[in-house]
């Protein structure tokens, strides 16, 4: 027969259960790239690395130009004294050379030592200081120095006409400008006698000071100690200016 015409919609039944998933399907074709995104805000710095190994030295590299010379440094302190080098070989002999002026004249030296001897016998018979009785005293005249000294040497062999008897010899000075000095018994020499007829020989040197720097004559005086003679022979005097 003919059909029948639609029925009303029936009320949707409930959910039927999950359904197993189907298979994969195929990939699909790949779509194209979309445009570049805007630049993303700098991200945090991440925390230090550790230490990586030293790496190989590298080629020596060329070398350099040389650089513009430094200033001048400071002077440094002076080294030790090096040890002494050895002694070099003697030089040739040089030329002479010409003669040189003749230098000024030099001061005048002391004048040498003077002597006198009046080289006979002589006698006196006082007991003061005086010229001899007999035969001539010894004598001498020097110039005495800047200095004003003077060694005066005294020499006599005396023998007297009786014992135990002591005959003198000492001098005096004169001269113009000249100190004077009369004779004494520490200025001389002094001669005992045990007996009579004994010759005995004496010397004695005596030093003077202070004594004014002109020419001066020494002159030996005697003396007999007691009554009697005393009889003098090569008697002399010597004066040594200082």
């Amino acid at each position: 027969g003919l059909t029948g015409a639609t029925g009303a919609q029936g009320e949707t039944g409930a959910q039927g259960p999950q359904g197993d998933t189907g298979a994969t399907g195929a990939q699909g074709t790949q779509g194209e790239t979309g445009a570049t995104g805007a630049q993303g805000s700098q991200g945090a710095t991440g925390a230090t690395g550790a230490q990586g190994n030293t790496g190989a030295t590298g080629a020596q590299g060329l070398q350099g130009d040389t650089g513009a010379t430094g200033a001048q440094g400071p002077q440094g302190n002076t080294g030790a004294t090096g040890a002494e080098g050895a002694t070099g070989a003697a030089g040739a002999q040089g030329a002479t050379g010409a003669t040189g002026a003749t230098g000024a004249t030099g001061a005048a030296g002391n004048t040498l030592p003077a002597g006198g001897n009046n080289g006979t016998a002589t006698t006196r018979t006082a007991a003061t200081y005086a010229a001899p009785n007999s035969g001539t005293a010894a004598t001498t005249t020097v110039t005495i120095g800047p200095s004003g000294n003077a060694l005066v040497m005294i020499a006599a062999t005396a023998s007297e006409s009786a014992n135990n008897r002591i005959c003198y010899v000492s001098f005096v000075t004169s001269g113009t400008g000249a100190t004077v000095l009369a004779a004494a018994d520490a200025r001389g020499v002094v001669i005992t006698l045990p007996s009579s007829g004994v010759a005995i020989g004496a010397t004695s040197i005596v030093q003077l000071t202070g004594l004014n720097a002109v020419s001066t004559t020494f002159t030996a005086q005697y003396k007999s100690g007691t009554s009697g003679t005393c009889t003098y022979a090569n008697n002399s005097i010597m004066v040594i200016p200082q």
